[in-house]
C-alpha cells in the first residue's frame, strides 16, 4: 500500500481512531485496509475484511482518490450516532432522575454520582464524591461489591449510608455489575431509595402491631378471668363461634358442633319463650340490635345455673349479618340478691318483732307493778282474816286469777326476751323424755304421739322451765292443728349449720346446734298465715280457744338463748316447727342436791323504799312493817336525797324500783352512796334481772326482787341482803308472823 497517507503515524492515528468506517481499496476493489468502525460496520475482523472486494461491504460509501491508484471510501455509522444519541438521553436522564445513582469501578471507586446522590449525601458538587472509596458513603460497601462479583451479579438490600455531616440514614440499595462490549465485568452502577420514613413506618407498624397483640392477649386473659363466654353467630351461613369459655359455661364439648337451636335447647323451658323474643327483636333491622337477657340453663348433670348474655347484631342492607356477644353465669349474684332480698326480709320482721316485743315488754312491766298491789293485798288479807271467813273463798279466787295475769305476762316477757332465766347443761333428749307422760295427757288418746331421740345429742345450756314451756306450747299446737286421728312427732338432732345452711335459715349462725322439732298431720298453714304466726296475740284459732302468745314465747326463748326458731308448713299436710339451741362446750356435772328453803325472817333493821308507784311503795311499806323493819317511804328520788340527808340514824338498805321517771334505779344508788358510802342497796323491778344485768345496769349477784312478789319473797330477799352485809345471826332476828 505504498503511496497511500496511512504510511505517516499521524495520519494512521487519526485513520484507527476516526468514528466513521474507512476502508482502504486498490483499482482493483480488493480492500488494503480497514479501520475499527470499519470492522464494526462490517461486522468482521481486520484480518477478515482485508483482501475482500470493497463492494462486498453492505453500506453505502463515499470515496475519494488517495493517489498511487488507492480509493479512501468512507462509511457513515448511523448506527453508532444512533447508539449515541440514545447514550446522551439515557445520561440525561440519569442525572434527572428522583432516585440516588452511582457507579463505580471493580475496586470500589466511585466513577460518577447522579445530582440526587449528591443532594442527599449533603454534597455540593459530584467532583467531592467521584474518585472516593464507595465505602465512605454506604457502610460494608466492599463486602457488597465482593458479594455481587461472586454472585449472579444482582444484589438488593438494605444499606447504612453515611452523609457529608457524618448523620446516618437506611436506603434500599438495587445494584448490578456493568460490562463492556465483550462482556467482561468493568464495575457496578447502584440505585438508592432513602427508606428513613417506610423503616420508622415498618417500626410504627410493628410496634402497633405488637401492642395490639398484648391488648388482644390482655382482653384474652381478661375474659378468660372474668369468665365470659364469647359468641359470634354469622347470620349469612347460620355458623356460630363459642369459645371455649363459652363451651364450658354451657356445658358443651369443645369440639363439638354447635348451632343457635343447640343454644336454645340449653335454656331452661320456663324462660325460652322471653329468650327467643329478646333475639328476634334484637335480629330486627326496625330495632336497635342490642340483646341483654337474663335466663336459665339446665346442665348435663340436671343443675341449674343463671345465665346473663349481651350482645350486639349488625345489619347490612336491612338484613341481620352477624351477632356478637358474650354470656357469664351470674348464679352466685343472683342467690346472692335473694340471700339479700330474705335477709332484708327478715331483717324488717325482725325489727318488727323487736318494736312488738319493746311494747310487749312495757307492757307486761306496768301489768307487774298493778298485780304486785293486787297479789300483796290479797295475800295479806288472807293472813288477816280468820280461815273460816266467808271472803277466804273469793280472796283465793281472786288470787288464782291474778297468778294467771301473771303467767301471762311472764309470756309476754318471754316473747320480749326479759323473762328470768336460770340456765343450766343438760341433754335435750333427756329433758324431753321426763315430760312425755304429761304431753301423753295433753294431747288425747286420738294422737299418736311418736318420740325420736337422736342418740348421744350434744349438751345445752338452757333453763329447764323454758324447754318446758316451748315443748308444751309447740305440742298443744300440733295437737289443735289435727282434726281427728293423727300423729305428733317429737324430735331431737345434732345439726352443723355451714354457708348453705344459713342460707336457708336467715336467723341462724354458722356452728353447731341442736334442734328440738315437733312435726303435726294437720292441715297446715299457708304462706299469709307463716308471715304472722310468731307475733303476739296473732292466733287461727277461735275466739276464746288462745291468746296468740304460744308461738311468740317459743320465738322469744329461742332468740334469748342465742337460737333461732324454723317453720316448715304445707297446706293438708302438716307442719314442723324447729327450735335450734347452740351447742354447749362444757362437761355435763351433776346438779348439786337442793338447798332446802330459807325459813322466812323479818328483822328491826332501817329501811328506805323508794318507789314512783304510790299503790306499790304503800303495799311494800305494809309488808316490810309486819316483819318488824323500821321502813321510811320516797315517791322518788328528790324525796330518797332529801331522806338520806336529813335522817340522823343508820340506814342499813335502800330497796330502789330500777324504773323511775327521774333517775333509774342504778344511778339514784350511785347518789345515796355517795351520802352515804355503807349504804347497801336493793332493786326491784317489773323486769327479770338477767335484763339489767345484760343491759350493763347491774353487776351479778345484786340483790335483786321481780313484780309482782310475794309477801314471803319480799321478806327472803331483803333478809339475805342484809344478812350478806352486815353478818347478823339469825338467832337475833324475828321468825315471819306478819301481823295486821
Amino acid at each position: 500500500m505504498a503511496g497511500w497517507p496511512g504510511e505517516s503515524d499521524h495520519f494512521r492515528v487519526l485513520f484507527d481512531e476516526s468514528p466513521r468506517g474507512m476502508f482502504v481499496s486498490n483499482g482493483g476493489g480488493v480492500i488494503e485496509d480497514v479501520n475499527a468502525a470499519g470492522c464494526v460496520i462490517a461486522g468482521r475482523r481486520r484480518d477478515a475484511i482485508i483482501g475482500t472486494c470493497i463492494a462486498d461491504i453492505p453500506a453505502k460509501m463515499e470515496s475519494r482518490a488517495l493517489g498511487s491508484g488507492m480509493l479512501l471510501n468512507t462509511v457513515r455509522d448511523v448506527r453508532r450516532e444512533l447508539a449515541n444519541d440514545l447514550l446522551h438521553q439515557q445520561r440525561q436522564a440519569v442525572e434527572a432522575a428522583p432516585n440516588p445513582i452511582a457507579i463505580c469501578d471493580l475496586t470500589g471507586v466511585v466513577k460518577y454520582v447522579n445530582p440526587c446522590f449528591v443532594r442527599m449525601w449533603g454534597y455540593l458538587r459530584a467532583d467531592e464524591v467521584v474518585g472516593r472509596p464507595a465505602r465512605e458513603f454506604a457502610e460494608s460497601a466492599d463486602e457488597t461489591i465482593a458479594s455481587i462479583l461472586a454472585g449472579r451479579g444482582l444484589w438488593s438490600g438494605e444499606v447504612k449510608c453515611v452523609r457529608k455531616d457524618g448523620d446516618s440514614f437506611f436506603a434500599m440499595l438495587s445494584t448490578s455489575v456493568t460490562r463492556n462490549t465483550c462482556g467482561k465485568p468493568t464495575g457496578m452502577i447502584g440505585v438508592f431509595a432513602d427508606i428513613t420514613e417506610l423503616r420508622a413506618a415498618a417500626e410504627a407498624w410493628h410496634v402497633a402491631e405488637e401492642t395490639l397483640a398484648f391488648r388482644e392477649d390482655q382482653l384474652a386473659q381478661v375474659v378468660r378471668v372474668s369468665q365470659i363466654g364469647v359468641f359470634d353467630h354469622d347470620h349469612l351461613t347460620d355458623a356460630v363461634y363459642w369459645s371455649p369459655v363459652a363451651r364450658e359455661l354451657f356445658d358443651w364439648d369443645q369440639h363439638e358442633v354447635l348451632s343457635v337451636e343447640n343454644f336454645i335447647a340449653r335454656v331452661y323451658p320456663d324462660d325460652r319463650e322471653a329468650l327467643i323474643n329478646a333475639m328476634q327483636a334484637a335480629h330486627d333491622p326496625a330495632g336497635d340490635g342490642v340483646f341483654n337477657v337474663k335466663f336459665r340453663i339446665v346442665r348435663d348433670d340436671g343443675t341449674l345455673r343463671w345465665m346473663e348474655s349481651h350482645a350486639r347484631t349488625f345489619f347490612s342492607g336491612g338484613t341481620a349479618r352477624r351477632t356478637v356477644g358474650g354470656s357469664r353465669d351470674i348464679t352466685a349474684n343472683r342467690n346472692a340478691e335473694e340471700d339479700r332480698a330474705r335477709l332484708l326480709e327478715r331483717l324488717t320482721q325482725a325489727e318488727k318483732m323487736e318494736s312488738v316485743g319493746r311494747l310487749a315488754g312495757g307492757i307486761a312491766h306496768d301489768f307487774n307493778n298493778m298485780l304486785a298491789v293486787i297479789l300483796g293485798y290479797i295475800e295479806l288479807a288472807l293472813v288477816d282474816l280468820p280461815a273460816d271467813h266467808p271472803l277466804q273463798d273469793d280472796l283465793q279466787e281472786a288470787q288464782s286469777a291474778a297468778r294467771r295475769s301473771a303467767d301471762l305476762t311472764r309470756q309476754l316477757l318471754a316473747f320480749a326476751r326479759r323473762q328470768s332465766i336460770a340456765p343450766s347443761v343438760q341433754r335435750l333428749d333427756e329433758t324431753v323424755s321426763s315430760l312425755l307422760k304429761m304431753l301423753h295427757r295433753l294431747i288425747g288418746e286420738d294422737i299418736h304421739l311418736a318420740w325420736q331421740p337422736q342418740e348421744s345429742t350434744w349438751l345445752v345450756n338452757v333453763d329447764s322451765s323454758q324447754v318446758d314451756q316451748v315443748l308444751t306450747n309447740l305440742t298443744v299446737n300440733a295437737r289443735d292443728a289435727v282434726d281427728g286421728v293423727g300423729q305428733v312427732t317429737i324430735r331431737t338432732a345434732n345439726i352443723v349449720a355451714d354457708a348453705a345452711f344459713v342460707r336457708r335459715h336467715p336467723d341462724a349462725m354458722v356452728g353447731e346446734y341442736v334442734m328440738l322439732a315437733v312435726t303435726d298431720t294437720g292441715h297446715g298453714m299457708d304462706e299469709e298465715t307463716l308471715a304472722h304466726i310468731f307475733e303476739p296475740f296473732f292466733t287461727t284459732k277461735a275466739p276464746g280457744q288462745g291468746t296468740g302468745l304460744g308461738l311468740a314465747m317459743v320465738y322469744g326463748i329461742a332468740r334469748q338463748n342465742n337460737g333461732f326458731v324454723a317453720v316448715e308448713s304445707t297446706r293438708e299436710t302438716g307442719t314442723t316447727v324447729a327450735i335450734y339451741f347452740p351447742r354447749h362446750a362444757e362437761v355435763l356435772t351433776e346438779r348439786a342436791p337442793g338447798e332446802s328453803p330459807l325459813r322466812v325472817l323479818g328483822g328491826v333493821e332501817t329501811l328506805l323504799v323508794v318507789e314512783d308507784e304510790p299503790q306499790v311503795l304503800q303495799l311494800t311499806v305494809r309488808m316490810l312493817r309486819s316483819f318488824g323493819y323500821d321502813v321510811h317511804a320516797a315517791r322518788g328520788a328528790a324525796d330518797a336525797l332529801r331522806f338520806v340527808e336529813s335522817h340522823p340514824g343508820p340506814i342499813h338498805l335502800a330497796l330502789l324500783d330500777m324504773v323511775m321517771p327521774e333517775l333509774n334505779g342504778t344511778e339514784l344508788c350511785q347518789l345515796l352512796c355517795g351520802l352515804r358510802p355503807d349504804l347497801t342497796c336493793m332493786f326491784v323491778s317489773g323486769y327479770p334481772s338477767t335484763v339489767s344485768t345484760n343491759r350493763g345496769l347491774l353487776a351479778k349477784g345484786t340483790p335483786y326482787l321481780q313484780k309482782p312478789f310475794s309477801a314471803s319473797d319480799l321478806a327472803r330477799t331483803v333478809r339475805a341482803a342484809l344478812d350478806r352485809t352486815y353478818m347478823t345471826t339469825p338467832s337475833s332476828i324475828p321468825v315471819l308472823a306478819p301481823s295486821a
